[in-house]
């Protein structure tokens, strides 16, 4: 159940800070061709930008989405990802500048609309996610793992429990980002292989960093 990890890739982007000041680099610019895997794209969606003209060889970068700086992250793949704002439908361009290069590529951001919070959340996560930790507790009550992995599947279902008493307790407005975010990434019918960002972007929460390896565990146990 990896393509669960790229929910919260969403929220550690957030946080994720650029060592990359190329947005200010304004003298002998020239252009490269900036490619997305889509330009039809609505609020909260990943995307994922790529390109043959250079490497880009840093975990993350500052771009200019119209009048928005945005974090574009590496993912294992050596692409870029960034998930688009919470903005008004429009045209809109996005602007990096990198390695004394520009590259720019438009974008038609439309409505993404939820017309009930907590049906969304349930269906596209929360009942997912049970699943899987019926599985883990399954893969306990079986027995007949070493010692290793019953301590993480132990661990797996500790940061359930912990996950879910601080959903519990999550504001309106938590709840309507994440609905939106799943809405406009529907992890359970997706591929979205290319837009998980690797390992380094955990380093924003000890909640995020515990969680993707809740999933990771799950996955194994599944195996």
């Amino acid at each position: 159940m990896k393509k669960l990890i790229v929910l919260f890739t969403f929220l550690i982007l957030l946080g994720c800070s650029s060592d990359d000041n190329s947005a200010n680099q304004e003298q002998n610019i020239e252009t490269f061709d900036l490619t997305s895997n889509t330009t039809s794209v609505i609020p909260f969606q990943l995307v994922v930008l790529g390109t043959e003209d250079l490497i880009f060889n840093q975990n993350s970068y500052i771009a200019r989405f119209d009048e928005t700086d945005v974090t574009l992250t590496r993912n294992s793949d050596g692409n870029l990802v960034f998930p688009i704002p919470d903005i008004n439908n429009g045209e809109y361009e996005l602007k990096l500048i990198t390695q004394n290069k520009e590259g720019v590529i438009n974008f038609n951001v439309g409505s993404n609309n939820i017309q009930n919070v907590e049906s969304k959340i349930n269906q596209e996560f929360l009942q997912p996610l049970q699943t899987i930790n019926q599985n883990i507790e399954e893969h306990i009550n079986n027995g007949g793992m070493s010692t290793e992995t019953m301590v993480a599947l132990n661990s797996a279902t500790l940061m359930y429990d912990n996950f879910m008493a601080q959903y519990l307790n999550a504001s309106n407005e938590d709840k309507m980002v994440l609905a939106k975010f799943l809405n406009a990434n529907p992890i359970f019918t997706t591929t979205f292989d290319d837009a998980i960002a690797n390992n380094s972007l955990a380093r924003n929460s000890q909640t995020n960093s515990d969680f993707l390896c809740l999933l990771y565990t799950s996955d194994a146990a599944d195996e």
